[in-house]
């Protein structure tokens, strides 16, 4: 049957917002599972942070993905949510791993 995924992109300017600033706000309301270093085309780093959150209650447990990538200027959180069954798992993950950044106008 048909499932709820949410995904969310944010985008931060260094400026305003640091890579360590980003993954603190994260730990507020997940705590990982999993983290590994992942590679993200266009990125100078990224992080994969997997855990359980709530989206309604804690009956309705989600699986949750946060990827925190920097860029030259920008540090960007990719948030992926959705029911824990495995199907849906694994398009999760298929979205996750499409996530690339691209300079504007110059492809790639």
């Amino acid at each position: 049957g048909d499932a709820l995924a949410d995904v969310f992109v944010n985008a931060h300017p260094l400026a305003h917002r640091s890579w360590h600033e980003a993954k603190e706000t994260i730990g507020r309301w997940l705590t990982p599972e999993s983290r590994a270093w992942i590679d993200v085309p266009g990125t100078k780093r990224a992080l994969r942070l997997d855990g359980t959150t709530s989206r309604y209650s804690p009956a309705e447990p989600d699986h949750t993905t946060v990827v925190v990538v920097q860029s030259k200027e920008e540090v960007l959180t990719l948030t992926v949510r959705g029911t824990a069954r495995a199907d849906v798992r694994a398009e999760m993950d298929r979205a996750i791993r499409s996530f690339r950044l691209v300079t504007p106008g110059g492809g790639g």
